[in-house]
């Protein structure tokens, strides 16, 4: 993210957190405002991305998803991890 978009102020659907220079908007931004925010999940450390049919943004502690069926969840970073 530049200098510039940096300098952007906070919306409703979107907050930039200045720890780790990312942003988090919409949904996830809900979801990561309720339970929490930096307490539960950690700062973003990635901006949103898309795989396949769905969204995903990685946290300090956390990485959410989102699709159009499901909506926003929690991915089992724990168990994917213990499968490797």
């Amino acid at each position: 993210m530049s200098e510039s978009e940096a300098a952007i102020p906070d919306t409703p659907p979107r907050r930039y957190i200045a720890e780790t220079q990312h942003t988090v908007q919409n949904g996830f931004k809900d979801f990561w405002e309720a339970t929490g925010e930096a307490a539960y999940l950690g700062n973003p450390i990635t901006e949103e991305f898309r795989r396949g049919d769905s969204t995903y943004q990685i946290f300090e502690r956390g990485k959410l998803s989102w699709n159009a069926e499901r909506g926003v969840r929690m991915e089992p970073v724990g168990s994917l991890l213990v499968k490797q």
